[in-house]
Formats: C-alpha cells, sequence, structure tokens
C-alpha cells in the first residue's frame, strides 16, 4: 500500500510537471525563469547550456516614455552587446561570432486589448514582418492556451547573420525574443542547426500570470 501511495505521489508530481512545460527540455539547455517588470507575469524558458552569461539593462532609445526592459543570455567568451530589436549592429560584421539570445519586453501599452489568445493576432504578427522582409521559415505555436509567431528573415545584409525571431502579446504589451548568431565565415550547416536548435528552444517559451496559470 505504501509504494502504491508513493507511486501515484510521483505519477501526479510528473503530470503538474509537464502541464507546467508540456515541451521535454531539448538536449545541452536549462531552464530560465524571468519575472517582467510589471511584477504580474513570468516568463520560463530553455536556453542553451554554453550560454553562461545573462544581464539585464532599460532599452530608452525607443521613442517612448516606457522604457523597454532587455534581457540577454550568452557565453561569456563573447562581448557585451546593448543593441536591441531596434539597433543595426552594424558593428558586428567586423567582430568576432556572436552566438546569444534576447527578450525585450515592451512596456508600453501598444496593442489595446490585444492578445494572441486569438490565432488572427499570431497570423497577424507572421504578417507583419513578410511585409517588411523576405522570409525563409515561418511557423505559429500554440502554447497552451496562447499562439506565438515565430519567423526567419531571408536575406540579411550580410551572409554570415542568421536570426530566428519571435513575438507574442498580452496585456496590451508585446514580448519580443529573437536567437541571433553571427559568423566570421559563411557556414551553412551551422546555419541550419542554429533555426533548428533556435525554434526548439523557443517552442520551450511560456508566459505565466502570479497564480502560474498560462494566459
Amino acid at each position: 500500500m505504501k509504494y502504491t501511495l508513493l507511486s501515484c505521489i510521483a505519477v501526479c508530481l510528473i503530470a503538474c510537471h509537464q502541464a507546467i512545460n508540456p515541451n521535454p527540455l531539448p538536449i545541452h539547455a536549462r531552464w530560465e525563469t524571468v519575472r517582467l517588470g510589471d511584477s504580474t507575469t513570468s516568463v520560463t524558458f530553455a536556453v542553451p547550456e554554453e550560454y553562461d552569461t545573462s544581464y539585464q539593462y532599460f532599452d530608452g532609445n525607443t521613442c517612448s516614455y516606457f522604457p523597454d526592459q532587455v534581457y540577454r543570455y550568452q557565453s561569456k567568451q563573447w562581448p557585451l552587446r546593448d543593441s536591441t530589436y531596434y539597433a543595426q549592429e552594424a558593428n558586428w560584421w567586423e567582430s568576432d561570432s556572436t552566438d546569444m539570445f534576447t527578450m525585450q519586453y515592451f512596456t508600453e501599452p501598444r496593442y489595446a486589448l490585444v492578445d494572441t489568445g486569438n490565432l488572427n493576432t499570431a497570423m497577424r504578427i507572421i504578417s507583419r514582418y513578410k511585409s517588411i522582409d523576405s522570409v525563409t521559415f515561418d511557423t505559429i505555436f500554440k502554447i497552451g492556451d496562447r499562439y506565438m509567431g515565430v519567423v526567419v528573415p531571408g536575406k540579411m545584409n550580410y551572409t554570415e547573420r542568421v536570426e530566428v525571431l519571435a513575438e507574442t502579446e498580452f496585456h496590451g504589451t508585446s514580448l519580443f525574443l529573437k536567437y541571433s548568431l553571427v559568423m566570421r565565415d559563411t557556414d551553412s550547416t551551422r546555419k541550419q542547426n542554429f533555426i533548428k536548435r533556435s525554434v526548439q528552444l523557443l517552442s520551450t517559451v511560456r508566459v505565466y500570470g502570479d497564480t502560474l496559470k498560462t494566459l
């Protein structure tokens, strides 16, 4: 009877964990949790194990009274950068390789009564990126009751650069996520592996409220 009870408890614990993070942890990755500045929302996600350095800062170069909050993960072997979604980051092309993950939270309400619990909103996000630049890959994840649009921009200014972008909206604000890879030499195999890994990692993103109920 004792062993039966312990088995039931173990099954319940496993089921609860899967309910919070339905997707398994990708190989060579770890879980991270960040509480956004509004103090009511937390984001859980997986990042590569080699991203051993993380930092946070406020981006005030957005022509807004509400500075965006930026969270970045990368290896300590790469230099720290403070450029974000809006910056061209042109000086990167003359530097060594860079491999990192950026999460940018737009603190200013921009989309009144808009939430990606609606599939049409996620489709609109994809369409917006397609109208700005060519897209070589796009998909929409349904994570709990939330949709997230994911795109891989097409031809960049330099072929040594590849990005995987994702965006989701909630509470009238937006959360932008980006995996960036800059290489000194063109390596198509590395690019494809980076894209595949980034899409897999983005599929682990979860947005929670104070009660840890998926928004």
